[in-house]
C-alpha cells in the first residue's frame, strides 16, 4: 500500500512538473524594464479602411488595451477617433463610429483582436461621387474576424503594424456586403516601455 501511494504521489508530481511550465509560458503584455505584467497600455495610430473601389476612410485612433495580470487575457477599448472619407469617398464626413471592447488575444509574436464591428455612420450625401448613389453609404458596418497587430521590431509595442480582411456591409442598402481591408500602424504611448513577455 505504501508503495502505490510513492507511485501516486511521484506521478502527480510529474504531471505538475510538465503542466507548470505551460501555466508560466502564456504570452501577456509586460513592461519592459520590471518585466512585470501590464493592466492598461494606451496605444494611438492610423488606420486606414479600403475596398473594392478603393479607398474608403482614414482613422486616426486612440485606445487602451487593458490587461487582467491573473489571467493574461485582453480587451482593446477604442477611446476616441477621427476620421475622413479618402479616394472615391472624399467628400464623405464620418460622423460617428460605435465600438464596443473587442477581445485581444496576445500571441508569442503578435497580438490578434477578433471580432471587430465598428458601426459607422456617414452624412447622408457619402456616396455621392461613387456608384452607389447618394444615400447609400450613410449607414456603414465594418466586419473583421480578426485584425493581427504585428510589432515592427522583435516583440516590442512602440510600433505595430494592422492587417486585417473583412467586410463593408451597407444598410441602407438592404445589407449588401463588400470586401474591405484594414492596415496601418499603432503603437504604445509610452515608448520603451511596452512588449510581449
Amino acid at each position: 500500500m505504501l508503495k502505490k501511494m510513492m507511485l501516486l504521489a511521484l506521478a502527480v508530481g510529474a504531471l505538475v512538473a510538465f503542466a507548470a511550465p505551460a501555466v508560466a509560458s502564456a504570452a501577456t503584455i509586460v513592461d519592459t524594464g520590471t518585466k512585470e505584467a501590464g493592466e492598461t497600455i494606451d496605444f494611438t495610430g492610423e488606420v486606414g479602411f479600403a475596398g473594392e473601389l478603393g479607398g474608403f476612410k482614414e482613422c486616426i485612433i486612440h485606445g487602451t488595451i487593458h490587461v487582467s495580470g491573473e489571467t493574461g487575457e485582453a480587451t482593446v477599448e477604442i477611446t476616441g477617433h477621427t476620421c475622413v472619407g479618402t479616394g472615391a469617398f472624399t467628400a464623405c464626413t464620418v460622423e460617428e463610429a460605435n465600438t464596443e471592447p473587442w477581445d485581444i488575444h496576445i500571441n508569442a509574436g503578435d497580438l490578434t483582436v477578433t471580432n471587430v464591428l465598428i458601426d459607422g455612420t456617414n452624412d447622408a450625401n457619402c456616396g455621392t461621387f461613387s456608384p452607389f448613389g447618394a444615400g447609400a453609404l450613410e449607414n456603414v458596418d465594418l466586419a473583421f474576424p480578426e485584425i493581427t497587430l504585428t510589432p515592427a521590431s522583435g516583440t516590442s509595442l512602440d510600433s505595430l503594424a494592422v492587417s486585417g480582411s473583412g467586410k463593408a456591409i451597407l444598410k441602407n442598402l438592404g445589407g449588401v456586403e463588400t470586401s474591405i481591408n484594414a492596415s496601418g500602424s499603432l503603437g504604445a504611448t509610452e515608448a520603451g516601455t511596452w512588449e510581449i513577455g
